[in-house]
């Protein structure tokens, strides 16, 4: 390319600066967005899927109450598709100083499956010595060098041991769930190593299976994957069945248990975590692009207007068209390079690194593996390419086919007309003349009147969804665990016992029991997905309101369980597209699915819940229900520490299996959809940026198309502040004409979102608080009153002599 036109568009670029990083700004805005956003998901699997590898995370999990013998891990190992499997013996304890329980299995620095991180310290050298979770590090204050006890119901040989380490193990993925337990409360809190030689019954319980790499190469969230596991899974358990070591010590093979990785708690949750991420980013990456490139696109094409006396001129000297596209293309050109590698840099490593992080704090994944994909840079380069460079291109051909003394003459002015206003006569007497010529100049500029619109309420639309994302989010919690379920605790029995229900009802403190059926049951339905569902069945079908709300899911209406008939939870109706008087299939009976018909749907927002009354159930099944569990609710004045030692009694029942409080479970829920609010502030925050650069963008090309119009202001005498406010009115107006239809529009994008977001085991809460209107709305009219500031500073400094004889 000649020198002439480098050196030219060089000094364009050094005299419009702003113009030009406000290009470089909206194309890095929509790149790094886009590809950020939509790279997440895929980067939080393959994370995922690397730290399961470098662990080694067992494929397939067998356990056995009975212990396994060296013969049965023998012909575990000598399976064709089994390539490691670790033996390990577990022991669950709980602490002295606060009850809770700590899951112990044994250090075996040879195991090749579920292997540990050690992330300060060392692991276990004797038996008086134990590595525990960071959790425990990070939560107690303890430090390596510290001791701690346990109670451990016979099943170690000391209960002191000294702390050498803390360790992370992918077996735990979820910090807020880390399974149940048999002692306790019912729910394991930590979990840690000691030698093997502690453990009184040293025969190993559990076996820690890696399959064959045909398998493990596979990603691990594919569903070739589940679909290998699975298949490995039941071959296995035929082959056991055949082998003499099982047969004659175990006798029955269904007292084995098999897990997968599915089963691991977090594991599941994580994927629909990163799912929904991905679905966030088929809907805000791609407006926010979109926006991005309709503002680049017009500021391009006002550039290349206000330089048409340029290119008449090179075309006079003899310049070639191509030469002289070629000179303005190195101008967009070098804006659309940077701003798409500073996007791609950005949104590649920033959004993905802090949503991996966040997650980080939910969920043990040591390390994120940020990933370039391809077809996501050659798209976002695409866009921003025809955006760019592709206007410049179309409309310099239009302008270098017209003859040099045409382009060399300004373009005629607009010609003024009447407006609709001025025929409503009685309105247009009383308007001032200020606000006459600021109606004539919007209907004037009928294009920069619509882009500025559409601009302010696209980005009002997003911050207003963004805080009704926050909204609904928020309101899930609350909702479920202080209005939905009215119960503190659940207790479960082994076995139905009223007489201790009747004694626990009776305690100091406890306000209401109510004694129901609750099991987890798969329901189907031809066409759907299965999905998992809390069966409850109340031994009395009124004191279920007392501790359950069966609400109207479309008005405060409360409901009764019918004799029969079923209540069914909102979002598994939504799911199913169920309505009342339709029959859906449960398996209320192990390998037997019955016909339950649907009497009502009532709101729930956390799983799926089933209600059936005790009589509906016995005609369905012909089985009495067994009222094992109790949903406990305490008086207003028993406080948190209060209700923990009476469940702490309680728990030394030896009829009890587990205690779970529902305050500990709404701070799981809470603390995993806390992440997800973080998304939603990175997309408030990159909304409000776009809207800045928006108006910010829009305002330059106002003042830069009118710079005659009002230097003849100036000239006449307009003190500053007038000649602003001849255009700031202007801007004022189409801002509130924006917000306006961005909050009608983000109402609808909001339940668009939340539909697109949820998955299948979440409703969430369809209605934004008032105040979400307000900050979405005074955020963009902030900006618009910052760029009026701005653009005050800037029609100061105008050159009115030189803006006025430029056409000469």
């Amino acid at each position: 390319m000649n020198k002439q036109f480098v050196r030219s568009a060089w000094r364009d670029i050094r005299q419009t600066p702003a113009r030009f990083l406000s290009l470089v700004s909206i194309i890095f805005l929509g790149v790094a967005f886009f590809v950020g956003i939509k790279a997440t998901a895929p980067d939080m699997k393959q994370s995922a899927d690397a730290y399961f590898r470098e662990m080694k995370l067992a494929d397939i999990t067998m356990t056995s109450m009975q212990g396994f013998s060296q013969a049965q891990i023998n012909d575990v190992t000598n399976f064709s598709r089994v390539k490691h499997v670790a033996a390990q013996t577990v022991a669950d304890v709980t602490f002295t100083t606060n009850g809770e329980v700590v899951r112990l299995s044994n250090f075996d620095e040879q195991a090749k499956v579920n292997q540990v991180t050690l992330i300060k310290g060392r692991f276990p050298k004797t038996d008086t010595e134990i590595v525990l979770d960071q959790s425990v590090k990070n939560e107690k204050k303890l430090a390596i060098g510290d001791q701690v006890t346990f109670h451990d119901n016979h099943q170690l040989q000391r209960s002191t041991y000294t702390i050498v380490g803390f360790i992370q193990s992918p077996v735990y993925l979820d910090e807020t769930n880390r399974g149940a337990s048999f002692v306790g409360n019912g729910s394991v809190a930590h979990y840690g190593m000691v030698a093997t030689s502690n453990f009184v019954n040293r025969r190993p319980t559990t076996l820690a299976i890696q399959l064959e790499n045909s398998i493990t190469n596979a990603a691990t969230y594919s569903s070739l994957y589940k679909k290998e596991v699975n298949q490995a899974k039941q071959e296995l358990h035929a082959f056991l069945v055949n082998r003499a070591s099982f047969a004659n010590e175990m006798g029955d093979l269904n007292t084995l248990q098999f897990f997968t990785r599915q089963d691991v708690p977090g594991y599941s949750e994580y994927k629909q975590n990163a799912n929904r991420i991905d679905s966030l980013a088929t809907v805000f990456p791609t407006i926010f692009f979109l926006i991005a490139c309709l503002i680049s696109l017009t500021s391009v094409r006002r550039m290349v207007d206000e330089k048409r006396m340029e290119v008449g001129l090179f075309f006079a000297l003899g310049y070639r068209p191509v030469e002289i596209i070629g000179k303005f293309l190195l101008y967009v050109g070098s804006a659309c390079l940077i701003g798409v590698l500073s996007g791609l840099a950005v949104g590649f490593t920033l959004f993905p690194k802090i949503i991996i992080e966040a997650y980080s704090q939910v969920y043990s994944i040591r390390g994120y593996q940020l990933m370039w994909p391809i077809n996501l840079i050659v798209l976002a380069t695409l866009f921003a390419i025809v955006c760019t460079i592709g206007v410049a291109i179309v409309v310099l051909m239009l302008e270098v086919k017209r003859k040099p003394a045409e382009l060399m003459r300004p373009k005629a002015p607009r010609a003024g007309q009447r407006i609709l206003l001025e025929q409503i006569r009685p309105f247009w007497r009383r308007v001032n003349f200020h606000y006459k010529v600021m109606f004539r100049n919007l209907f004037r500029y009928k294009g920069r009147m619509w882009l500025t619109i559409i601009g302010i309420a696209s980005c009002t639309a997003m911050i207003l969804t963004g805080f009704g994302l926050k909204d609904s989010i928020g309101d899930i919690v609350p909702l479920q665990f202080q209005k939905i379920w009215n119960y503190q605790a659940v207790v479960t029995l082994g076995q139905e016992d009223s007489a201790l229900f009747d004694t626990f009802a009776k305690e100091k403190g406890v306000a209401q029991l109510v004694p129901v059926d609750a099991n987890e049951r798969t329901v189907t339905r031809p066409g759907y997905q299965n999905q998992k569902v809390v069966v409850t069945i109340p031994k009395n079908r009124k004191q279920l309101n007392k501790v359950q709300l069966l609400q109207a899911t479309t008005s405060n209406q409360t409901y009764t369980l019918p004799d029969e008939g079923a209540f069914v939870s909102e979002k598994l109706a939504t799911l199913y597209h169920l309505k009342r008087g339709d029959v859906l299939s449960v398996q209320l009976i192990d390998g037997q699915y019955t016909k339950v018909r649907i009497a009502q749907i009532v709101k729930n927002y956390v799983g799926h819940a089933l209600f059936l009354s005790s009589s509906y159930y016995q005609k369905l099944t012909g089985n009495q229900p067994i009222y094992r569990t109790g949903l406990v609710t305490f008086n207003k004045d028993f406080d948190g520490a209060a209700i923990k030692k009476l469940t702490n009694q309680w728990q030394k029942q030896q009829q009890v299996v587990n205690i779970r409080l529902m305050s500990q479970s709404k701070k799981d829920l809470a603390k995993s959809l806390g992440v997800l609010t973080l998304v939603v502030w990175i997309l408030i925050i990159a909304a409000g940026m776009l809207a800045f650069i928006v108006l910010y963008s829009l305002n330059s090309m106002n003042v830069s198309e009118r710079i005659r119009e009002l230097s003849t202001m100036k000239v006449l005498g307009f003190f500053h502040h007038e000649v602003t406010l001849y255009v700031f009115r202007e801007n004022i107006l189409l801002a509130l004409i924006g917000i306006g239809f961005g909050l009608f529009g983000g109402t609808f994008l909001h339940r668009f979102v939340i539909q697109t977001v949820e998955m299948d085991t979440t409703l969430f809460v369809k209605q934004m608080h008032w105040q979400s209107y307000f900050y979405a709305g005074g955020i963009t009219f902030l900006f618009t009153l910052i760029v009026g500031g701005v653009m005050h500073l800037q029609l100061k400094k105008i050159d009115m002599l030189d803006a006025l004889k430029a056409n000469e």
